[in-house]
């Protein structure tokens, strides 16, 4: 009997389809409500699509097996030795399958998505905090235990069907037409009949982010991930329209232009500047929060009926209170390079774990610097996590204090110590400043992330059945002490507090990017800065405007790069957001939000500002041409003056 070799490998290849599309229809089953929306159609396509996709991994994984299987010769095919190399290239694959897809259906609960950017930063060896994590949260035993036994019985069938395979005899023609035959359907499937292979877009076959994730196959997408943004660099010029790039920076300083700026006369660095603002420059401490997730769904001054933000809450009525800023991107250390460098996300990795990065980057650290601060970077993990120490500490932070630097714990969690320790560190240096020599502290939170646990002697949850809820009231608590005790310090007075979020919290929604959950705080409490004035700003900004801000407030000539504005300068409706979300982007403007994903034409949607957090509407018809030019001249100047180092 001929052809029986092929069958072997084409069995196998339905093995692993299967593996795929029951991972697939598990993750739909586990997350029917977030589907809830779809068309039916649009589900049906999604598996097809899905399916297709399947086809064009499963022909990576048999690819290696392929002449092995349908090329040797009888006696060389029977040997044990060649029998043992398949079982065990099959239990790699299988176990890899299997975990993956388990792994995966969480993974989408978490993320909204199957593997993807996040994963290939994050999911490496060395990362302890990541680990724990999902030790904690996750039934890695009985997951583990459940996957053995799926392997097991994979493995049983596939060496069944070498046994069969084995009996019938191959003549030597049979064994090249075999051959032939395999080779030429895994290329057709993992290259389909066009010219070049089937991309990360063809997934995006909707304007539903969760069913276009749905369709997607995980290890496929980190495939082309890792291609596209990582071995290619990730070039803005390579994955959206190309900008020219004089009339690109043109366009930027027009965008960034207020009465008060005056730009550098080299026009290569577009972003040199110098704010003329009347007075004395103000030199107060400055102490910058950055809160781990610390999303505006949860803050009831901000529109939440929750109720877990009472400090926040209180503290609002007596500073500046934007109530429209998003978070540039969907990771602490985006969040970082908004807030501290004033730069947009690029796509691939982030900038502050580039070796480029490294004392060649311009930062809030070195704007006070320059005005004769100290400079100190407060954590309560490893400082080394995500490269936030070397990244520091090259680039304007004189000090860090971290983990290990902590005596006497409050609470510890798989990530580090808590925020309390953290507050009464900055606290304890806050103390012995003085009017000539000030501080500025930079101070990432860490107690508001998974695995959400909290000190129980601190609050009396409001949800006690929820564990989010329960954690982000007790970084409500921690917060709102430590105001509490620096009022008691002689230094209050001369002390501007920041309070920003790094993102929101469970990043994920239905929309291409769901602009909703970008939304967050941020609130500045200046008590002694002569003309202060507590009141709610309305203005659209983002992180990248945080720092500009904050130097009009000082007062004075103050020179800084970035690509914010200072929010109190420019009209309610003339604010603009750039987000990043998974290699895609948003840019809100107005009543507009602009999609932007990879080689794939923008979409414009209407954007309804009366909505808390803000809602994605009905597709618009509008040219789309002025909006995108504005939006990729934030990408396009970023990446042009980060790589030829004039970011500094």
């Amino acid at each position: 009997m001929f052809f029986t070799r092929l069958a072997v490998l084409l069995f196998v290849q339905l093995l692993i389809i299967m593996i795929f599309s029951m991972s697939r229809y598990a993750v739909y089953l586990g997350h029917r409500d977030r589907f809830s929306h779809a068309a039916p159609g649009a589900l049906r396509r999604a598996f097809f699509i899905g399916l297709r996709v399947d086809w064009i991994v499963s022909g990576y994984l048999l690819f290696p097996m392929l002449f092995i299987v349908c090329g040797l010769p009888d006696a060389l095919f029977d040997s044990t030795p060649v029998v043992i190399g398949l079982l065990v290239w099959l239990g790699i694959i299988f176990t890899t399958l299997v975990f993956g897809s388990v792994a995966e259906f969480y993974y989408y609960n978490e993320y909204g998505a199957k593997f993807n950017q996040i994963a290939i930063e994050y999911m490496r060896p060395g990362k302890g905090e990541i680990t724990g994590m999902i030790w904690h949260d996750y039934p890695v035993v009985r997951a583990g235990l459940g996957v053995a036994a799926a392997v097991a019985a994979l493995l049983f069938t596939s060496w069944g069907l070498l046994r069969w395979a084995a009996d019938f005899d191959n003549p030597w023609w049979a064994l090249i037409l075999q051959s032939v035959l395999g080779l030429a359907w895994i290329v057709a499937g993992c290259r389909g009949l066009k010219h070049r292979p089937i991309g990360i877009n063809f997934i995006e076959f909707t304007n539903s982010k969760i069913i276009n994730q749905l369709a997607a196959n995980g290890y496929y997408q980190l495939i082309r991930i890792f291609y596209d943004e990582w071995h290619r660099g990730g070039r803005v010029g390579t994955l959206f329209k190309k900008q020219d790039i004089d009339k690109t920076r043109e366009r930027l300083r027009s965008i960034l232009k207020t009465d008060t700026i005056e730009f550098s006369p080299d026009p290569r660095n577009a972003l040199d500047r110098i704010d003329h603002r009347p007075g004395v420059q103000a030199r107060p401490n400055v102490i910058m929060v950055l809160m781990e997730s610390h999303a505006a769904a949860h803050i009831g001054s901000l529109g939440s009926p929750r109720g877990v933000s009472p400090h926040f809450d209180r503290l609002a009525e007596d500073g500046l209170l934007f109530t429209r800023m998003y978070a540039n991107g969907d990771r602490t250390a985006r969040g970082i390079e908004a807030v501290l460098c004033g730069l947009p996300p690029l796509p691939g990795v982030s900038t502050i774990k580039r070796q480029r990065s490294h004392g060649h980057t311009f930062t809030a650290a070195r704007f006070f610097k320059q005005r004769g601060y100290d400079t100190k970077f407060y954590y309560g993990g490893d400082a080394s996590f995500d490269n936030m120490s070397g990244f520091m500490l090259s680039n304007g932070f004189d000090s860090t204090f971290e983990q290990h630097d902590v005596k006497d714990p409050v609470w510890t969690t798989n990530w580090g110590h808590s925020d309390e320790n953290l507050y009464d560190a900055v606290l304890a240096d806050l103390a012995t400043r003085t009017p000539d020599n000030p501080l500025f502290g930079f101070f990432l939170t860490i107690s508001n992330h998974r695995p959400y646990t909290w000190p129980p002697d601190k609050i009396d949850p409001i949800y006690p059945k929820s564990d989010i809820e329960s954690t982000f009231q007790y970084a409500d608590f921690a917060m709102g002490q430590f105001i509490e005790k620096a009022r008691q310090l002689p230094q209050w007075e001369n002390t501007v507090f920041v309070f920003v979020a790094d993102h929101g919290s469970a990043v994920h929604g239905r929309g291409l990017v769901p602009v909703e959950r970008f939304h967050i705080p941020l609130l500045i409490l200046a008590p002694g800065l002569e003309g202060f004035e507590p009141r709610r700003i309305d203005t659209l900004g983002s992180q990248l405007d945080v720092l500009p801000t904050l130097a009009a407030l000082l007062g004075g000539d103050s020179r800084y790069m970035g690509f914010g504005r200072d929010l109190l300068s420019i009209r309610a409706d003339e604010g603009a957001a750039l987000m990043h979300y998974y290699g895609a982007y948003a840019y809100v403007r107005g009543d507009k939000a602009l999609m932007l994903r990879p080689q794939q034409k923008p979409k414009l949607f209407n954007f309804d500002q009366t909505v808390t957090g803000g809602e994605v509407g009905e597709e618009s018809h509008q040219d789309t041409r002025n909006i995108t030019n504005e939006a990729l001249s934030y990408l396009t100047v970023a990446e042009d003056v980060y790589l030829a180092g004039r970011y500094y």
